[in-house]
């Protein structure tokens, strides 16, 4: 079934009547990467790449939108960079800085006074303008025994902190470096993880061996961002996993580590793994990126949610061929660069994405409330928005209403979610209900407790008529031997009985204490304490039984059945 999805929405972006310009090519998708159409996100507002008297860009590598809100390109073939209006109007051309004609320019920054950043990458620079334009500052390679005499200073991208520090990117590194162009470090570093043959082959192989053995190269960034947190958002291009970093001031990334993007298939049938170009990060945290290679637009929160995907590869509006640059203005607009093409398209954002933006900005803000509107607002349009779900879900948690969280969570398919809510639940009903549910187990074991006494009790008595019986039964064995050997191991006068029918004399006494003594016997393994001895014929054993006498005094066959079946029993 991914395997198909997958094919599917290949074929899709690969077929340029596939989307409209307006919005149908939103989706999301679910954890096992089953896509999900959503309402429209954005809408194409323009597209151009014709600039009339400018002609048309060559290859641009890069565009950033200043806080005047306009567009500054980095034309990178034509020598050049432009400042353009959002529909497309040139306001300006740059093509010289401190002193130097720009050469192969590759990324453009403007700052909050706007001053104008360029990486004047042929020319192995950085140029600054000041906003009237006059020369401000070059910065050439900073001079650190740190840096490798072979190192050359060809950056591709470059953001300015508040902090004053310069964040180049150079190759595969993030490199900061100060106002005085003195080198301050690498940032962010990937980790290369632990190769067990490369470490035998480092401490037991011969030179050739360690010098055929290819160097592990880190994950490089492809670009960066500095969102209004200060935080550094960079992008790893040759990774199938956390490919976008939330970078600390040491240099840690502390956004969710887990896969972005879709894995694709062309169409023959090969994987496409996402490949970021660019990132951007508006003032509210939203995050969005690009992929270069599959062309889709993805947007997420600050906890790494899919809030909706867009575009594609192909030719009509909204589509792309190679798209290589982002960014977004004050408004929401985004601006996507095609490298290919030369164009820029302008999406706007729509009523349905708003709402999802306000609805994560007031929940991260700890605003709960306020966000339950715009979630609901957001659900009236599209019940069937998972991440809408788990908003609500987490406004009741807040509010600890665990019924309708559970219900959320459940209508968003948040597994998670759902056992934490009710495990909440389970805990708030115990805590509510916790006199009642103790009296309830204190008189269940009570009832337990007297039911297993009676019936010990009933077993007692049942087992001490049964032990009376064998006893007695006992009692007649040693008589009837008496009576079927009377000149066994005695003298004959102990088997003389007397006129009542019972032995007399010394025998008599010697019988009887031997049949006590077995009975007592008997009842000290078996607990039985409350039966007379001994027994004698007519001797009541309790519910209608008595002692009968079976034996005769001259011991025949149907004596020793009896005998042999009162064993048994």
């Amino acid at each position: 079934m991914k395997r198909f999805c997958a094919c599917l929405l290949t074929a899709l972006l690969m077929m340029s009547s596939a989307f409209a310009a307006v919005g149908v090519d939103a989706f999301v998708a679910d954890k096992d990467e089953n896509y999900i159409p959503i309402p429209a996100a954005y809408e194409v507002y323009t597209t151009f790449k014709n600039l009339d008297d400018y002609g048309f860009m060559n290859h641009p590598e890069d565009i950033f939108i200043g806080k005047d809100n306009l567009l500054y390109v980095a034309d990178t073939e034509n020598n050049r960079v432009l400042v353009m209006n959002r529909e497309g109007v040139v306001l300006e051309e740059i093509t010289e800085a401190c002193g130097k004609k720009l050469s192969k320019p590759r990324g453009v920054y403007v700052g909050d006074d706007l001053s104008i950043w360029i990486a004047d990458t042929g020319n192995l620079r950085l140029a600054t303008l000041n906003a009237d334009r006059t020369d401000r500052k070059a910065y050439g390679k900073p001079d650190s025994a740190l840096l490798e005499n072979s190192f050359t200073f060809d950056v591709q991208k470059l953001f300015v902190a508040n902090t004053g520090y310069i964040y180049v990117l150079k190759g595969a590194n993030l490199i900061a470096i100060d106002e005085a162009n003195n080198f301050r470090g690498y940032l962010g570093a990937d980790d290369v993880g632990f190769s067990l043959s490369r470490t035998l082959i480092r401490m037991f192989g011969s030179k050739s061996q360690i010098e055929r053995t290819v160097k592990q190269e880190p994950a490089s960034y492809s670009n960066f961002y500095i969102g209004a947190d200060n935080m550094i958002y960079g992008i790893l291009s040759n990774k199938e996993t956390a490919q976008i970093r939330k970078l600390n001031s040491v240099g840690n990334n502390t956004y969710e580590t887990k896969k972005y993007g879709f894995t694709l298939e062309d169409k023959e049938g090969k994987p496409l793994h996402p490949t970021m170009a660019d990132i951007t990060v508006e003032d509210n945290g939203i995050i969005t990126v690009v992929d270069r290679i599959t062309g889709l637009i993805y947007q997420y929160d600050q906890e790494g949610n899919l809030l909706c995907t867009f575009g594609g590869i192909g030719t009509v509006g909204g589509l792309f061929q190679i798209p290589v640059s982002i960014d977004h203005d004050s408004e929401g607009f985004l601006y996507v660069l095609d490298y290919n093409t030369g164009s820029i398209t302008v999406f706007k954002p729509t009523h349905f994405i708003k709402l999802i933006h306000q609805a994560v900005t007031l929940h991260g803000e700890g605003r709960y409330a306020e966000a339950l509107d715009y979630w609901q607002q957001a659900l009236e349009i599209d019940s069937n928005y998972a991440l809408a779900h788990q908003g609500v879900a987490k406004v009741m948690g807040k509010q600890e209403n665990w019924e309708d969280a559970l219900a959320s969570y459940y209508l968003a398919d948040d597994k998670e979610g759902y056992s934490e809510a009710f495990a909440e639940y389970r805990h708030e009903t115990f805590r509510q209900h916790f006199v009642p549910i103790v009296l309830g187990i204190a008189v269940g074991a009570g009832k337990l407790h007297d039911d297993h006494d009676f019936g010990r009790r009933n077993a007692a008595f049942r087992n001490a008529a049964v032990f009376r019986l064998r006893a007695h039964t006992l009692h007649r064995l040693y008589a009837d031997i008496d009576a079927c050997f009377p000149h066994h191991g005695r003298q004959p006068n102990r088997a003389v009985r007397d006129a009542g029918g019972r032995r007399a004399g010394v025998g008599r006494a010697a019988d009887d204490t031997r049949a006590q003594g077995n009975e007592r016997l008997l009842r000290r393994q078996n607990g039985a304490d409350d039966f007379p001895l001994p027994l004698h014929d007519g001797d009541d054993l309790g519910d209608g039984g008595a002692v009968v006498h079976h034996c005769s005094p001259v011991c025949g066959d149907d004596s020793r059945n009896v005998l042999r079946s009162d064993l048994q029993n």
